[in-house]
């Protein structure tokens, strides 16, 4: 089963919005939800299980349910307002040199992403770094059709005049922190794979 990083998401009664985000179990390497942007208010982000799942192409999912059910589920960003002090324009009364800058506590919304405990998000974008440099940016897992483990993360390599995707088997991941995949191999080691 492909589980894309960025693709539409569809309803049982049509488009809902796109994929932004996997989270994932990294001990046990299980991809456990998908987070989906809700195309009719894209500041709601919802934790999508897995067996939702329909159908998973690379650029479209297919899930089981209504949007009236998809937005019943778990948000996965909590917005908080913080105090900050923020620059205000100010004009000294009875002063004709003009505006002046000045800072003042204002309220400033802040997002926070609600992972599930021990687990991980992978955002788009996110970076795959092989033991010699950066390599890409992940595109999708490939899921063992049988146990639903990741069997291969693909990823899209940047050249100066091409793109290529690269298939790497999910053993030769070494670590996930910060958004990022560290492999054990190096880059030649890779391209040694794709032929």
């Amino acid at each position: 089963m492909d589980v894309p990083v960025k693709a539409q998401v569809e309803c049982l009664d049509g488009p809902c919005g796109q994929s932004t985000c996997i989270i994932i179990d990294p001990a046990t390497r299980f991809v456990t939800h998908v987070v989906v942007e809700d195309k009719d208010e894209p500041e709601a982000q919802y934790l999508v299980p897995l067996d939702e799942f329909k159908m998973s192409l690379p650029h479209l999912i297919q899930l089981r349910c209504t949007k009236y059910e998809l937005r019943q589920m778990p948000r996965f960003v909590h917005i908080t307002h913080e105090t900050r002090l923020m620059p205000s324009t100010f004009f000294p009364p009875g002063s004709s040199i003009g505006p002046t800058m000045i800072w003042e506590n204002g309220l400033v919304p802040v997002s926070h992403e609600l992972v599930p405990e021990g687990e991980l998000a992978i955002h788009q974008g996110a970076q795959v770094e092989a033991t010699d440099g950066p390599i890409g940016q992940v595109d999708e897992f490939l899921l063992d059709p049988t146990t639903e483990q990741i069997n291969y993360l693909v990823l899209r390599e940047h050249h100066l005049w091409h793109h290529q995707e690269l298939m790497v088997p999910a053993s030769q991941i070494a670590q996930i922190k910060d958004d990022t995949i560290y492999l054990k191999i190096d880059k030649h080691t890779i391209e040694q794979m794709q032929a």
